[in-house]
């Protein structure tokens, strides 16, 4: 039987169960919790290096009544397997990203402007036939 907790799959939590409890009890809810990172936002940055862009995830909590502070880094599977660099991830926020200056110099378009949606993907010389 697959049985799902209340939290989304994407929100990469971070749990602390005692070691013994089984993972049937971890899938049914029932385990005991022993720390305060499954409630708090995290704070988030882009890290920058010449083979490699991440987003890196930090908060400070507890876990056994013990202060913690955990940091971990993320990339997307397709912007690290993307052979032509095309996919990457960038931080739209920081005025400092080079991908301002690739937007302000390349004709940048999304899918279905019209929608307004507010995407965050944006593509480079899209032709009509896609859009």
């Amino acid at each position: 039987m697959l049985q799902y907790d209340a939290r989304p799959r994407k929100s990469l939590l971070d749990r602390f169960h005692d070691d013994e409890v089984s993972l049937e009890a971890i899938a049914s809810g029932e385990a005991s919790q022993h720390g305060d990172f499954v409630d708090g936002p995290y704070d988030a940055r882009v890290r920058r290096n010449p083979d490699r862009i991440q987003v890196q995830l930090s908060r400070a909590g507890r876990a056994y009544g013990k202060p913690l502070r955990i940091t971990k880094g993320l990339t997307t599977a397709c912007c690290e397997t993307c052979p032509t660099g095309a996919r990457q991830l960038v931080d739209l926020k920081d005025p400092k990203d080079p991908v301002h200056e690739f937007m302000r110099t390349h004709m940048i378009n999304v899918l279905k402007p019209q929608m307004a949606t507010g995407s965050k993907v944006y593509y480079n010389a899209l032709d009509g036939a896609v859009r």
